[in-house]
């Protein structure tokens, strides 16, 4: 929650209801086309909260809450694995296309990149990987962690990639709508179509991402579509069609809907554009969105903290586990991030985080940026 999650993280936009200051934007239509979404801050608190609920129940019954396969835990969380990363992943591109890189700014585009995406992710690989290999006796070593990616951080690995690709492209020859589908079909049958894509570096992750990744951007850069009813209906019914084809699937009544399939890349951004467009403001999902990197990179680590600690105290109920940890897993890393802030390399390091703002307060949303300077969202 990619951006990484992916990549795919804190407000690398204005806060909601305001209007993109990519470039010097002297054209009124398109700054009409560019302009924000209001409710784009509670569309990423919603996605960073169902990547938080997968891994809080984990993805098998030897992770997360180790519940059995069968459990409806497991099937709630499948039922929303078309929209989950999808989503984050859409918002990624949303916020890259209000600002695409340009040859003057891609050394600092780059410099960015690598204090707000890369140092995080190779300083909180290690994190994860010493403390797995101290609890749990992590057989994988640390420069497999980093060549495959490592647990939900393999998000900002293909995070990075994308951002290269399409970074490039645009210096090379900035493409335009057409050139921009081409890519993402391209991406879909590279990986429905090949039985082997290399995962080194998250380069098959990377690879199925990017349909997601390019269409946020067409989304940005055609924004005025956003505001037709009809299309909402029409998305809504596309997701409802696959979805409701996943659950005969899931119920063993139907052929599987792999999520690299053509109708799995549909549902999730068919759902990304009836959620831009209906989810209404929500003042919660908003201060969520607005920490949703700094959630997305501690929320795995500090919520297995907090069920080793709820299972020691004598907690077995599966409800009672899964709502504490949980919110362990989304406050915790927003104490967290106003602790490091005291320190402001620690805070870049393990966050992304530059310094604090002046008069920021805890479980306040985190501070407005222009929306230029373009987050990682997992």
């Amino acid at each position: 929650m990619s951006g990484h999650v992916e990549s795919s993280g804190h407000v690398e936009s204005q806060m909601a209801g305001t209007t993109a200051q990519s470039g010097n934007v002297s054209d009124p239509d398109k700054a009409a086309r560019l302009s924000v979404t209001k409710n784009i801050l509670s569309v990423r608190g919603l996605a960073c909260l169902m990547i938080v609920a997968f891994h809080v129940v984990g993805d098998d019954a030897g992770e997360g809450l180790h519940l059995p396969d069968g459990s409806l835990w497991h099937y709630a969380m499948k039922s929303i694995v078309f929209l989950r990363l999808p989503l984050f992943t859409v918002v990624s591109g949303y916020f890259y296309g209000g600002h695409r890189t340009t040859q003057a700014e891609f050394v600092s585009f780059w410099q960015k990149k690598a204090s707000r995406i890369a140092l995080p992710f190779a300083c909180m690989t290690v994190i994860a990987w010493l403390l797995r290999r101290y609890f749990f006796a992590e057989p994988k070593s640390l420069l497999d962690a980093f060549a495959y990616g490592y647990e939900q951080l393999w998000f900002l690995e293909a995070l990075l990639v994308i951002f290269a690709a399409v970074s490039v492209w645009d210096v090379l020859g900035r493409p335009g709508t057409g050139a921009l589908v081409v890519a993402a079909v391209a991406a879909v049958m590279v990986m429905q179509s090949f039985n082997s894509v290399p995962q080194l570096l998250s380069l098959s992750d990377a690879i199925r991402l990017t349909p997601y990744f390019l269409f946020g951007i067409l989304l940005r850069e055609n924004g005025d579509r956003l505001r037709d009813p009809k299309l909402g209906l029409f998305a809504l019914a596309i997701t409802a069609i696959v979805l409701a084809s996943q659950q005969f699937a899931m119920l063993g009544l139907a052929n599987d809907i792999n999520r690299t399939q053509m109708p799995a890349v549909l549902a999730g951004m068919a759902g990304s554009v009836f959620l831009f467009q209906r989810l209404p403001c929500n003042p919660l999902l908003e201060t969520i969105g607005s920490y949703s990197y700094p959630i997305f990179l501690w929320h795995v680590v500090i919520g297995a903290a907090a069920r080793l600690t709820l299972v020691r105290l004598g907690i077995t109920s599966t409800p009672l586990l899964f709502v504490l940890i949980f919110a362990a897993a989304v406050s915790g890393p927003i104490l967290l991030l106003h602790l490091l802030r005291r320190t402001p390399w620690l805070s870049m390091a393990l966050t992304g985080e530059r310094a604090p703002p002046k008069g920021s307060r805890l479980f306040r949303p985190a501070p407005s940026r222009p929306l230029n300077q373009v987050a990682p969202q997992p």
